[in-house]
């Protein structure tokens, strides 16, 4: 599974800047190995700042990482609403 995500500002940690990262869904893989992308109806994209000019968003995509035992299912930068991309796994 990959996650989408877009830019959104930035912000210092540990005196490093940092990119701000909004997911806003995912891309998966049925079993016969068609993708599928799944979105967050509430991200309004036209939300989001785009380079002057332009009139398209970058989207990064990914590499979801395995979640590690004990460490808990919430993102800190976003995820608005009750989406969860995770209970798509078997669409």
């Amino acid at each position: 599974m990959k996650k989408l995500a877009i830019a959104n500002g930035k912000y210092i940690k540990d005196g490093v800047e940092k990119t701000r990262w909004v997911t806003i869904g995912t891309i998966n893989t049925t079993a016969d190995g068609k993708e599928y992308m799944l979105l967050d109806p509430t991200i309004n994209l036209a939300g989001f700042p785009r380079e002057i000019g332009k009139d398209m968003l970058i989207v990064g995509m990914f590499e979801q990482q395995p979640q590690q035992q004990g460490q808990n299912n919430q993102n800190p930068h976003n995820t608005p609403g009750n989406y969860n991309p995770n209970k798509y796994d078997n669409y």
